[in-house]
């Protein structure tokens, strides 16, 4: 990767994400998931320079150090937090985006203490690979608004392509248009910052962040609104794959 990126290719793949936001500071860069920290520079006189820090599980650390431990390690200080340390001139950048879906969904899956209750928590349980496995593995209530949602992705976007990515459904065409998941006691969903935003007075009931908006398992789904956001991110992603083959 070449200390020469440092943190550049980072940020790009982790701001792709769902409610990632960046912050930059005297000390260093870092990417926060709904304010949780997910990823910094690793500014710890212990760490070596040009080393990054990433929230992931114990076990995901173990596994990452015993696989590789050239490009992944961990010193004392950090033990109390569950990360890994990455050593960013070894890191691939394929393995990087990996690296970085992992510790999204693990630090978009923790309840943060003394804020969220165990309403926003992912009710899956281990990784799907494929949508239908996904949705079964929720409860028949929680089941029936997923495909309802699905369906409605389909019809507004006939040709995209619908796969698993960060855990959760994600419908692709040139690029993520969309990701659904289900929760506890809400439906969310993901149609990047861009569909927040264009749609923000129609979205202004539910609850929202950048880039994702609660629809609650209590109330009907609001599919034709659905649909909209769909249509815009389609229309913006033909959009700029014309202007990448213009150029």
């Amino acid at each position: 990767m070449g200390q020469k990126n440092d943190f550049d290719p980072v940020r790009e793949i982790a701001l792709a994400l769902p409610d990632v936001k960046h912050r930059a500071s005297p000390r260093g860069e870092s990417l926060r998931v709904r304010g949780k920290l997910m990823a910094c520079h690793a500014i710890h006189k212990s760490a070596e320079p040009n080393s990054l820090m990433v929230r992931v599980s114990v076990a995901d650390r173990d596994r990452l150090i015993a696989k590789d431990p050239k490009t992944y390690y961990i010193k004392p200080h950090y033990l109390s937090t569950p990360s890994v340390l990455v050593r960013l001139s070894r890191i691939k950048r394929s393995e990087l985006k990996k690296l970085l879906a992992v510790s999204w969904q693990f630090m978009y899956e923790e309840a943060p203490k003394g804020r969220t209750t165990a309403s926003s928590k992912r009710m899956s349980g281990p990784k799907s690979k494929d949508v239908d496995a996904y949705i079964a593995g929720f409860p028949a209530h929680v089941q029936d608004l997923l495909r309802e949602v699905r369906a409605v992705i389909h019809r507004a976007a006939p040709i995209a392509v619908e796969t698993i990515k960060y855990g959760i459904p994600t419908f692709v065409q040139g690029e993520n248009l969309v990701h659904f998941a289900g929760y506890k006691h809400h439906i969310g969903f993901y149609p990047t910052s861009s569909g927040i935003a264009a749609f923000d007075d129609k979205l202004s009931r539910y609850k929202r962040s950048k880039g994702a908006v609660q629809f609650p398992l209590d109330e009907p789904l609001p599919a034709k609104l659905i649909g909209q956001i769909v249509r815009f991110r389609v229309k913006e992603a033909k959009g700029r794959a014309r202007k990448k083959r213009a150029i």
